[in-house]
């Protein structure tokens, strides 16, 4: 009897000493939070919650930790850990810099992207948005120094707002006091259910997240934590993540509580025996055999990791990605290359890339595998695909196992087409500058003979009329030459302030109602008028208007369709000697056609492309260069367009031109041109 009660007494002192080691065990650890929901923050009753908060709980129930809470903003929380005035801060993205002052955890919990939020008036799209817009930037968040970088890289001038927290910096950009803000994309999708942000397309500076501290066995022990948590209850790792990411947390109880609540109570029914079973397995361990076992984890997480990674960013690319053996046979591609394929991938796996790409049995002669194998660099070379119609460039470079032995190549094909049609089109906006130019110091240089001859016509016969030696017919004579080298210059003038209204912009058409058969009967008798002043007898001028209505009427300017036909006649008067110059007007379906055809000289076919070109004029070795600015067709065509018609020309070297002036019938607003020039085509 004695011998037993002896042994319980040694039994109940063994517990009791267990007992004393559990609360020698118990290690308090104090914690930062700051407020990133759904990754970390404080709750309304200023309560910690959020993924990290959850995970750490979890590992600090299996270490027999006490964990009290610290709220700060975040830069407060980086300062009060580097003045160790807390043990550790939960969900802290890795950079150098602070790499430099603090521990971070081994094991990544979590991997974020910075994203463009902007409220729902902001009209920001894509990164050139941002310039000039106002951006919203959290202190000390690592997103934030990402993108302010991202804006010195880019050359950008935005208004940087900084906040002190998300919480203001997100209230303000649902108040329309910021246009957008640069957050994670976690927090903003936290926000973006139920507020009225929206996410835009920019993303930028992906970011692992984890513990920091100070005290390296401490991370240690979270890492072999989360470690245990991935590798022998996954699914209730998942739930913990998943939990903040699907739905609000705030309306939403976690399974893991409820497991957590069940698992409490039993621990405390036998939380003597738990703590002695795992003291005594944790001596047994051996610390070589943990390490290695950590490691393989980690190097298995790593590998996935980055296949996943790799995927990710070659298929995220719009330039095409294939490799390919030794043999020219297709392994993998990315997802741009795959959808340029008019079959599916799989089909083309294993086959030779020139026989799947251009039915060849050879290799290409374009492709440039040995080349780089030869200099061991990228070899670039661009060439036009007769199927697609298009232009690419594609850069070959090889690929060598850990012995240096090549193992195949990667081709990384970029569709050059619209680059090639821009470099297309900037030359040719070049040589049409050049020409423009040259066009103009033509004119330029004309305008002072141009200006002068009447000028000096004008000066010269009217200093004669003082001379009261001559006669009557003499002194007629002079008028006449002084009238006629008058309106000349009024022409040339005339047609160098409608060139200027013209490339200005600031001509303004001023519509009314004519009569078609006066107007042309008016004109008729100008330019017969001007006719006999030549006193040529070889030459006639005829109108014919028998084929229209006596009583048709048009809205248009007069003024500019005045102008029009007189450019026509005035050169059809200047360029025939003899002959006839016929005026002539008919009507077809909704337009009403008005040409002037003479018997001059006509126009060379080599020039015929040029003679609506401002500053040209036509060139004939039989006649010496006729006078005038080079700007009457030039003037001519775009007046016709301007009052919705078109103009067209045929001619016969040495037998004359004819120039046909197409105007509609009725308003331009009404009326479609190019439906009506294809009914007259085809009648």
């Amino acid at each position: 009897m004695p011998k037993l009660t002896i042994y319980i007494l040694l039994l109940c002192l063994s517990f009791g000493k267990l007992g004393a080691n559990n609360v020698t065990l118990a290690r308090d650890i104090k914690v930062g939070v700051y407020h990133n929901p759904p990754l970390i923050y404080t709750d309304s009753l200023q309560q910690a919650k959020g993924i990290f908060i959850d995970i750490l709980e979890r590992i600090a129930d299996n270490n027999n930790w006490q964990l009290s809470y610290q709220n700060y903003h975040l830069k407060q929380g980086l300062d009060a850990l580097k003045n160790n005035e807390i043990d550790i801060l939960p969900g802290i993205a890795f950079s150098k810099e602070r790499a430099k002052q603090f521990i971070y955890s081994d094991e990544v919990i979590f991997t974020n992207w910075g994203v463009i939020y902007k409220n729902e008036h902001s009209s920001i799209q894509n990164i050139s948005d941002i310039n000039g817009s106002k951006i919203g930037l959290e202190k000390g968040d690592i997103q934030a120094i990402a993108f302010s970088q991202l804006l010195r890289d880019f050359n950008f001038n935005a208004d940087i707002i900084w906040y002190d927290n998300s919480a203001d910096l997100l209230s303000d950009l649902m108040q329309h006091k910021i246009e957008a803000a640069a957050i994670n994309k976690v927090i903003g999708h936290y926000y973006y259910e139920n507020e009225s942000i929206l996410e835009t397309s920019i993303l930028f500076n992906p970011v692992n997240l984890h513990f920091v501290s100070n005290d390296p066995q401490l991370l240690s022990d979270i890492d072999l934590g989360v470690l245990k948590l991935q590798s022998e209850t996954p699914e209730l790792y998942k739930s913990i993540i998943d939990q903040w990411l699907v739905t609000n947390p705030t309306k939403v109880i976690p399974t893991w509580l409820k497991i957590a609540i069940i698992t409490l109570t039993i621990s405390i029914l036998i939380l003597a025996f738990t703590l002695f079973i795992l003291k005594k397995i944790i001596n047994k361990q051996d610390k070589n055999l943990k390490e290695e076992y950590k490691q393989k984890l980690l190097n298995k997480k790593l590998i996935d990791r980055l296949e996943i990674e790799k995927a990710l960013i070659l298929n995220s690319i719009d330039d095409q990605v294939v490799f390919i053996d030794p043999n020219y046979r297709i392994l993998w591609a990315n997802a741009a290359f795959k959808n340029r394929q008019s079959v599916p991938f799989e089909k083309l796996v294993g086959e030779k890339c020139h026989k799947a790409a251009f039915k060849n049995n050879e290799p290409c002669s374009f492709c440039q595998y040995e080349n780089s194998l030869l200099s061991k660099q990228t070899e670039t070379y661009e060439h036009y695909n007769e199927s697609s119609k298009n232009y690419f460039s594609t850069k070959t470079s090889p690929v060598y196992d850990s012995e240096d032995v090549p193992i195949g190549f990667v081709k990384v094909i970029t569709d050059i087409t619209d680059k090639k049609r821009n470099e297309w089109e900037l030359i040719e906006a070049k040589e049409k500058a050049e020409e423009s130019d040259l066009l103009k110091s033509t004119f330029l240089a004309n305008m002072s003979h141009e200006i002068r001859t009447p000028m000096n016509a004008i000066i010269g016969f009217s200093e004669l009329l003082d001379d009261n030696t001559i006669t009557e017919d003499e002194k007629s004579s002079y008028v006449n030459i002084i009238q006629s080298n008058g309106q000349q210059l009024l022409k040339l003038i005339s047609d160098i302030l409608v060139f200027s209204q013209l490339e200005s912009g600031h001509l303004e058409l001023q519509y009314s109602t004519i009569n078609v058969a006066e107007f042309l009967q008016e004109i008729y008798q100008q330019f017969k008028t001007e006719k006999d002043k030549l006193n040529n007898l070889q030459l006639s001028i005829d109108l014919d208007i028998n084929q229209i209505d006596t009583n048709l009427s048009i809205e248009t300017d007069a003024i500019r369709l005045k102008q029009i036909l007189f450019n026509l006649l005035t050169n059809a008067l200047k360029f025939t000697k003899e002959g006839k110059i016929l005026i002539k007007a008919k009507t077809k379906n909704d337009l009403l056609l008005l040409s002037v055809s003479d018997t001059g000289i006509g126009i060379p076919d080599d020039q015929l492309k040029n003679i609506f070109r401002r500053f040209s004029q036509v060139e004939n070795n039989q006649m010496k260069k006729a006078a005038g600015s080079g700007l009457g067709l030039s003037i001519t065509k775009e007046l016709i367009h301007l009052l919705g018609g078109s103009i067209e020309v045929s001619t016969k070297l040495n037998y004359g031109s004819k120039f046909s002036v197409i105007h509609p019938l009725h308003s331009k607003s009404d009326f479609r041109l190019e439906t009506a020039l294809t009914e007259v085509s085809s009648n």
